[in-house]
């Protein structure tokens, strides 16, 4: 930084005293030798040796001052690059948190949906299976009060055996082949109801854990 003359006097004459009081320290004899050559040195010219020290001394403030200025301006780049990449990321975190948000809504509507479904099948099945056991009973009261068997009782078992094999209900097939078995020998086709019967043993042979 640049000083002013009548700074620079103010600095000198502090440096001044000083000097002799360091002066005074080592050798109080020297005191106003240590003053005159003091006061000297402020008027003399300088030597062609000084005017070279005095141009060092400048040459290193310029290269100091240079060497602070491009420090002030990396340091400047480092913050706005440091705050550009803050507000990047943070920006990235909001898209992030957003898509997140809507990846968990779209899951839980699926989820409901599904839930939705797999409760209305079943129910539906269910309901199925009553008719198909309820329509089973009145053949079995029909029989046992004298009736006669008739197609119906076979169609409703054959609808029981597809909805069982629909679901994968093993017991269930298994079921419904022993209900066309009983059903068709009391129509007296025993050649089917020996099928039937058939598929009943392969059902159970599935049904059984291997030992």
């Amino acid at each position: 930084m640049e000083v002013s003359d009548d700074d620079f006097l103010v600095l000198w004459k502090e440096i001044s005293e000083a000097l002799v009081r360091i002066a005074g320290l080592i050798n109080p004899v020297k005191i106003a030798e240590w003053q005159k050559a003091i006061g000297t040195f402020l008027k003399d010219p300088l030597s062609e040796k000084d005017k070279g020290h005095d141009q060092e001394l400048l040459n290193w403030y310029q290269n100091g001052t240079g060497v602070k200025e491009y420090m002030n301006k990396v340091n400047s780049s480092i913050k706005h690059l440091t705050e550009t990449v803050c507000e990047e990321a943070k920006g990235t975190n909001d898209q992030l948190n957003c898509l997140r948000q809507e990846l968990q809504y779209e899951a839980q509507g699926i989820k409901d949906q599904l839930g939705e479904e797999v409760k209305t099948a079943a129910e539906k099945v269910q309901c199925l299976r009553q008719e198909l056991q309820d329509a089973a009973q009145g053949l079995k009261d029909h029989l046992q009060q004298g009736g006669q068997p008739n197609s119906s009782a076979g169609e409703y078992h054959n609808l029981d055996l597809e909805v069982a094999k629909e679901v994968g209900d093993k017991g269930g097939e298994s079921y419904a082949y022993g209900n066309l078995g009983i059903a068709h020998q009391s129509l007296g086709d025993l050649r089917k109801a020996k099928e039937y019967y058939d598929c009943l043993e392969t059902a159970k042979e599935v049904l059984q854990p291997t030992p």
